[in-house]
């Protein structure tokens, strides 16, 4: 015997209603069941078609969650091989930096280690390694970024942005030439009629290449001398910075040179120059507080005189 099952709508919008409902979850439960068949008797359905009708639309319902359940594995599959890829690229770039200062001894044709001037062959001293085109590179770069450090309101050192402005037609030749570039933003400015089109370059890399350049030349003299500069400079900015706002009338000024005061002592205590600074800035920060606390005793007193004499005035005269 066939049953004819219509592919369009069988039973009446309600009954339909109540069946897609409750085959959402693609299962259907006893008291689900119970109830499609209480609505179908009353509206006078054949039962057991409404059963076979029922059955066909749980075992599509299944397919369907079946199938996207496959995506959604297929998907987290293919994602893990791309973070595997990804991976492996990663260090294959790495292996490709390692290699890439890996030195052949012009004496013995020996190979001289990554952070390492002298061949563990022969012991001959590599002279030109310090001269490698990537350290020179990089040291390039931090001296270039190291211009645009300021002091933020809590005392440590960030790298400003350095503005250009150019033509229309130059801003749109550099938007999509520079699209991919990490350390370049653009934006225009709207002052009244007039634009600006503006192009930032971002000097965030320093940090993190001053660490990479340690990492990676550390152990050479020159690289040593050089880092210990970045240092002193960054010190010599916060001293510069302190010594400004010390001697500002606006307490607040005060304030924030205790907070780059904490910098110095924080990050360059170590240094000896910082040293001989930290106990000279303490004295003066002391010496600004205690002035301060002055000052708002003699104002106080002088505020409480004028109350007086206004009293007074009011009642010799009131």
């Amino acid at each position: 015997m066939f049953v004819f099952i219509k592919t369009t709508i069988m039973f009446s919008e309600r009954l339909e209603n109540l069946i897609k409902a409750a085959l959402q979850d693609g299962a259907l439960t006893e008291q689900e069941k119970a109830s499609i068949i209480k609505r179908a008797q009353a509206e006078g359905e054949d039962i057991d078609e409404v059963d076979i009708y029922i059955q066909s639309l749980v075992q599509k319902k299944q397919q369907e969650l079946a199938k996207e359940a496959q995506e959604a594995e297929t998907a987290r599959i293919v994602a893990q091989k791309k973070e595997r890829e990804a991976r492996m690229a990663s260090e294959l770039e790495e292996q490709k930096q390692r290699d890439h200062i890996m030195r052949k001894c012009p004496v013995c044709g020996g190979i001289i280690p990554a952070l390492s001037n002298v061949c563990p062959h022969c012991q001959h001293v590599i002279n030109s390694y310090e001269t490698d085109e990537k350290m020179m590179e990089m040291m390039k770069k931090i001296t270039a970024a190291s211009e645009r450090m300021r002091i933020d309101y809590d005392g440590n050192i960030y790298l400003d942005e350095k503005e250009n402005t150019v033509s229309k037609d130059e801003y749109e030749r550099l938007t999509k030439e520079w699209k991919n570039k990490p350390n370049i933003r653009f934006n225009i400015v709207t002052l009244g009629k007039n634009k600006y089109y503006c192009w930032y370059e971002k000097f965030d890399y320093y940090f993190p290449l001053l660490s990479e350049l340690e990492k990676l030349y550390g152990n050479l003299p020159k690289v040593q001398e050089f880092l210990m500069e970045q240092k002193r400079k960054r010190l010599s900015i916060l001293s510069n910075e302190f010594i400004k706002k010390i001697n500002d009338d606006d307490f607040d000024e005060v304030v924030k040179a205790e907070k780059i005061l904490n910098t110095i002592t924080g990050t360059y205590g170590s240094l000896p120059e910082a040293q001989a600074l930290i106990s000279q800035y303490q004295a003066k920060i002391e010496e600004r507080k205690k002035e301060t606390k002055v000052k708002g005793t003699f104002k106080n007193i002088g505020c409480a005189i004028i109350i007086v004499i206004i009293l007074l005035f009011c009642i010799i005269f009131g």
